[in-house]
């Protein structure tokens, strides 16, 4: 079709012969985006209009032909100008009104969305009146040229129209036995029909029939088989696989996306993981990754990812109907625009940013449940530059630890120690961090706060006549700092560092000023990975200070300060505070935990795990983050909880007591 819209001239004839022994035709228009969208600048897709209403739409109609006085002929351009007209005496086989036998053009089907790609498709089968079908396209806007464009551009940047036929054929993982049935008058006969699934069968949804034909009648039985992931896969492809040559490929997003009037726009595909991956804290992370920049750019799919929900009331009361749970939301990159919630507004891509810019993949996760979770992947935008489709592959895989989130309780008469713990990573390698209080928290209480003069400002000018705590860091590894009073006050909380060792704090040097929390009554800070200033915690002098805001008289406020040095190191790496283990993705391995404390104490500590990737030279970490607490009690005592109820089960109305004892805080 690439021809310039300014002329006349069109490129292929667009009526098609139908092919003997066609089931099914699948039309499908492919323009590229730059056509679709005026404003958009490949690659970057920061360019994208989403307006429906400037939107450059190309609409797709499929006809029935039927060449109803024999002339091989559905129009003839008679005097050769390249335009049918019938103003200048050519001939068209179409009327506009009156009886269908007047006409040889009757609709099948068209597709409109406010979109580059269309789509439609007609059954044939046993429908022996269609020899030929004729394709429709309109332009919403038929004078409008992209600007700067000329004929060069439009010829380098055809539309394509790719016609499909498919013939059914044997479906190779469904046998049916008996092949034939004698039914009685009146009564039944039964057949089976039997699903393999190979052991290499990839993940997705396969969709056929099984026919059931009596004399000229055929009953048909559409069938839906979802594969999934086998729970004892801790790493998994999903798509990736050659082209199908069916209408539905777990490998290809197709069409379907619009900008306007559809609520669940977009080519939509499903895999079910059977999860059985037993880690106490567990993710599963999604890697989709679908070409390169050049050749794949503004296309975007998104991740949504449902996990079981025991609680879902169908399934609770009736089970036996609707399965042991149902599915909620578990994670994806809904999370940067939220699930489609709107009837108008187009959906916006999501892509992961790397050290050039977006890149045609994204990479999410969501909470991970043993049991039957799903994933899904949603077309919402096609380049345009290929001919049917584009091919996607992704990696998923489980991100885990096997420690609970309330931590790890190790009561010993020792000052150091060792103990494990197995993990998976779905990555290069496994991010691991940890430290243990340095010493005991300090605390001061009913701290009087001078009201201060400044409070409208980010680091207030007068910051240093208010309460100050001045102390030295060694070694450490991270500070926090929290401040608590009567709401009637409102205070700010700050973090200073003598980063020159001249005795002063210079508030409007961010090596000095290096942490804040503002503002109320009930405030935290922490400061640790400085990677502006350098890793970790620098050696040195640091302040503590509350600064009034609003003091009310009489209010006064408790500080606590902790400081975490070391005392964790894992699989023997010199390094405390972060290190990257090796780790074979998919591949469990078991992490050996040394830790070791000052003396006799009840001693607090933290660990992380987290995914690393490596990015333009330099090492980075990944959503989530899994913590793991850690409690190292040499011969300390230990703060407990104690719970009573007055009644274990209640009714609507019943008054229920509880009881809380706090026992050795």
């Amino acid at each position: 079709m690439g021809a310039d819209p300014t002329t006349d001239v069109h490129g292929a004839d667009l009526a098609i012969l139908v092919p003997d022994g066609a089931d099914l035709t699948q039309v499908v228009m492919v323009a590229p985006f730059e056509l679709f969208d005026f404003g958009y600048q490949d690659p970057d897709p920061g360019t994208i209009s989403y307006s429906a209403s400037e939107a450059h739409r190309w609409s797709l109609t499929i006809f029935d032909w039927t060449d109803r006085n024999g002339d091989g002929k559905l129009w003839e351009d008679t005097n050769s100008d390249g335009v049918v007209s019938l103003s200048t005496g050519d001939l068209v086989d179409i009327a506009a009104s009156g009886a269908v036998t007047q006409t040889e053009l009757s609709r099948f089907t068209y597709a409109y969305n406010v979109a580059n790609v269309q789509e439609a498709t007609v059954r044939l089968g046993d429908r022996d009146d269609v020899d030929n079908i004729v394709i429709g396209l309109v332009h919403n806007k038929p004078n409008d040229v992209r600007p700067g464009w000329g004929p060069a551009e439009y010829q380098a940047n055809p539309i394509v129209v790719k016609v499909i036929f498919y013939d059914k054929v044997d479906w190779a993982l469904v046998s049916e036995g008996p092949a034939s049935l004698s039914v009685p008058a009146g009564g039944s006969a039964t057949f089976d029909a039997t699903f393999v699934i190979p052991a290499d069968q990839p993940p997705g949804l396969y969709e056929g029939a099984i026919t059931v034909a009596q004399g000229g009648h055929t009953t048909v039985i559409p069938t839906t088989v979802n594969v999934a992931v086998p729970g004892d896969d801790l790493l998994f492809t999903l798509g990736g696989t050659p082209d199908a040559g069916t209408p539905y490929d777990n490998g290809r997003m197709v069409s379907g996306y619009t900008w306007s009037s559809v609520l669940e726009e977009g080519d939509w595909r499903y895999y079910y993981y059977d999860a059985a991956a037993g880690f106490q804290q567990q993710f599963l992370y999604v890697r989709n990754r679908w070409g390169d920049l050049c050749l794949n750019m503004p296309t975007a799919n998104e991740t949504v990812l449902w996990g079981p929900n025991p609680g879902d009331q169908f399934s609770m009361k009736e089970p036996a109907k609707y399965g042991p749970y149902g599915m909620q939301y578990a994670g994806g990159t809904w999370d940067s625009y939220g699930p489609q919630t709107d009837w108008y507004n187009a959906r916006r891509g999501d892509w992961w940013v790397g050290p050039d810019g977006p890149e045609p993949e994204t990479r999410s996760w969501g909470s991970l449940w043993d049991g039957l979770n799903q994933v899904q992947f949603r077309n919402i935008l096609l380049s345009g530059k290929h001919e049917r489709g584009e091919g996607f592959e992704a990696t998923a895989g489980v991100f885990g630890v096997d420690a609970p989130q309330t931590g790890v309780l190790i009561n010993t008469d020792q000052e150091s120690g060792t103990f494990t713990i197995d993990a998976v990573s779905p990555g290069d390698g496994l991010g691991v961090a940890g430290f243990l209080w340095e010493d005991q928290p300090t605390w001061f209480r009913n701290q009087d706060v001078p009201q201060g003069k400044h409070a409208s400002e980010e680091w207030p000018a007068d910051l240093l006549d208010g309460w100050v705590y001045t102390f030295e860091a060694e070694n450490l590894n991270w500070i926090e700092v929290d401040a608590e009073g009567p709401q009637t006050s409102d205070i700010g909380l700050y973090l200073l560092f003598d980063a020159n060792d001249d005795g002063l704090f210079n508030l409007y040097d961010n090596s000095e000023a290096v942490a804040s929390s503002c503002c109320g009554s009930d405030l935290w800070l922490s400061y640790g990975d400085d990677f502006n200033n350098g890793p970790a915690v620098r050696n040195g002098t640091y302040a503590v200070v509350m600064y009034g805001n609003w003091i009310e008289p009489g209010d006064q406020f408790n500080l606590k300060l902790t400081l975490w040095g070391g005392g964790l190191t894992f699989n023997d790496t010199p390094i405390d505070l972060f290190a990257i283990l090796d780790a074979e993705p998919g591949v469990p391995l078991q992490i050996q935990v040394d830790w070791e404390v000052p003396g006799p104490g009840v001693w607090e500590g933290i660990m992380y795990f987290v995914m690393p990737y490596e990015q333009g030279g330099g090492w980075y970490i990944m959503e989530p983050e899994i913590v793991v607490p850690v409690v190292i009690n040499k011969e300390g005592v230990l703060p407990t909880i104690q719970k009573d109820v007055s009644q274990e089960i209640v009714h609507w109305g019943d008054e229920v007591v509880y009881t809380l004892s706090l026992i050795h805080i």
